[in-house]
């Protein structure tokens, strides 16, 4: 009878570490799909309309969701220092303090779209975007 107890909690600990796990991954997926509709938005906005980089953002923020809402609506906050730091930092900044359900090296590789934004001529931005789709 304990056997059976035992292998009966065994079983529902592991499928609910499982279900967990799903979750956490599904999470993960779903950021990253939010990122990179982000990064198509960037590039189009930069490459046909040359929207201003707040503007950009604020769009952004209302076209995402969850975790990267949040973050897009952080940043927007922390454009108003743009003088005293620069995009980048404020960028990174921001992205270190926001709860993204995504790997150090997807945090990496977004934290370097901040170093890019408004910084290059156009080509050099599509070069990058280009590498940062393909890489995520």
């Amino acid at each position: 009878m304990i056997r059976v107890i035992g292998g009966a909690l065994l079983l529902c600990g592991s499928i609910l570490s499982g279900w967990i796990a799903a979750g956490r991954l599904d999470a993960r997926v779903g950021t990253i799909r939010q990122m990179l509709a982000a990064i198509q938005t960037i590039r189009r906005e930069l490459a046909f309309s040359l929207t201003s980089v707040p503007c950009m953002i604020e769009r952004l923020e209302t076209q995402t969701k969850g975790p990267l809402h949040l973050f897009f609506n952080r940043f927007q906050t922390a454009l108003h220092q743009l003088g005293a730091k620069s995009m980048g930092e404020l960028w990174n900044e921001t992205l270190q303090k926001a709860e993204l359900p995504i790997q150090p090296e997807e945090r990496n590789l977004f934290a370097t779209l901040g170093e890019v934004l408004g910084r290059y001529d156009g080509e050099g931005q599509e070069t990058y975007f280009s590498f940062l789709t393909e890489e995520l």
